[in-house]
């Protein structure tokens, strides 16, 4: 898998008293594109970082709570942390097909288009 992040400065556009949001709306800030021959499936979702794990954001949203004193006043939301799934990144998914071949990403700034093949003797 080849992955890429393109970010775009974009302004935050709602200050929560409350974490986590819901679901809804990370779709206005956030979106995964897949490009390949086929779509995404669930095994290539376990390898994505977008994953919400409730325990893990849980535990990180108490311990901002008590140590950082700009999230003192934080409600936790459970309820919609709750709605988030586990097996599936929460934001919009978007799969472009690609007519094969590599990439052009996956190709080296020396790559003369030309594939090498390993040599076996």
């Amino acid at each position: 898998m080849i992955a890429n992040v393109i970010s775009f400065q974009h302004p935050s556009h709602k200050i929560y008293a409350t974490l986590s949001p819901p679901p809804s709306d990370l779709d206005d800030v956030i979106a995964l594109i897949f490009s390949g021959s086929t779509p995404p499936t669930d095994d290539d979702f376990k390898w994505t970082p977008m994953l919400v794990w409730h325990k893990k954001v849980y535990e990180a949203l108490s311990w901002l709570k008590l140590n950082h004193m700009d999230y003192a006043d934080l409600n936790i939301s459970l309820k919609n942390l709750m709605a988030y799934d586990e097996n599936k990144p929460p934001v919009v998914i978007d799969y472009q097909k690609t007519l094969g071949g590599r990439p052009i990403e996956a190709h080296s700034v020396h790559d003369m288009g030309v594939l090498l093949m390993e040599f076996v003797p």
